[in-house]
């Protein structure tokens, strides 16, 4: 299954960080920093780059309004759901100096996962997802690390671990 990976602005652990063939590369405003950084060429960078101070000149930007509902990150993903994306991995979407940001990133995994897509933030030792409707994590037996689970939205129950 192909995947976009979406790069927005705040601390990013490259470590999963490894785009194939067939995926798609978005910078959401500043996370273009990151990208350059790597030697990444991103296939479309959006945003109202204010993070980023100035419009790259890059042939694919699409400039939004400074005032908007969503974030730049969340404008990414519903690029991805756009074209028909149904794997969605944010780096550089957690932490940093705006917790309001953290949060909407948080938020938008409902959103993308309500969509249709499985949606993941990668962070320095750790990923974030949400599931639904009798969805389920597995992991490979090898390995190890603390889970968390979290109920969210008035029809979370049942959450069981084993």
């Amino acid at each position: 299954m192909d995947t976009c990976y979406i790069v927005c602005a705040a601390d990013m652990s490259a470590g999963r960080f490894s785009p194939r063939e067939g995926d798609l590369v978005i910078a959401a405003d500043a996370g273009c920093r990151h990208l350059q950084r790597l030697g990444v060429r991103p296939h479309l960078i959006v945003g109202d780059f204010d993070s980023l101070g100035h419009v790259p000149s890059f042939p694919n930007v699409e400039v939004c309004p400074v005032e908007k509902d969503d974030t730049d990150s969340m404008i990414a993903i519903k690029k991805a759901l756009e074209l028909g994306f149904g794997q969605i991995f944010l780096f550089g979407a957690l932490g940093g100096r705006r917790l309001d940001h953290t949060l909407a990133n948080i938020q938008a995994l409902a959103y993308a996962r309500a969509h249709g897509a499985a949606a993941y933030l990668f962070g320095e030792g750790c990923a974030l997802t949400a599931i639904a409707d009798g969805g389920a994590l597995r992991f490979d037996a090898r390995c190890s690390g603390d889970f968390s689970a979290f109920c969210h939205g008035p029809d979370a129950s049942g959450v069981c671990e084993r």
